[in-house]
């Protein structure tokens, strides 16, 4: 006989959590179903970094959220994105978090699992670098 209103409003609050579901199995019994937002890319900035997703939302922002997330180093790295493309702490703008996602994900299948970098001066010039030997 619980009301799950606060626990849906509470989940709408944590950015990593893309979809979810709330299920009641009666008696005693709630079950909830997420689907977290997978990463994409690091972002740098002058003084920290950010994780990504092809959204353009920031899933290590809060300092209360532990996140594990496997081959962190692995992600591609992308600079020169100014702090103004911040949308409230939470995501990037989403052009620039389209054109990211867009460049990954065509370079990919091609690349594989080398280390990407991309540098973003301004959204029509982009330039990339890879590990490669």
């Amino acid at each position: 006989f619980s009301d799950l209103s606060r626990t849906r409003n509470n989940l709408r609050k944590i950015i990593p959590i893309k979809n979810f579901s709330i299920y009641r199995i009666p008696p005693g019994t709630i079950l909830i179903n997420i689907e977290e937002r997978r990463p994409i890319a690091t972002i740098v900035f002058f003084d920290q970094s950010v994780i990504i997703d092809r959204e353009g939302y920031i899933l290590n922002r809060n300092k209360w959220l532990n996140l594990n997330i496997p081959n962190r180093a692995d992600l591609p790295v992308v600079t020169g994105v100014r702090p103004s493309a911040l949308l409230k702490n939470e995501r990037i703008k989403p052009e620039i978090a389209r054109i990211i996602s867009e460049i990954f994900l065509k370079l990919t299948p091609f690349l594989g699992q080398r280390r990407i970098q991309l540098q973003l001066a301004q959204l029509d010039q982009v330039s990339f670098l890879l590990d490669d030997i």
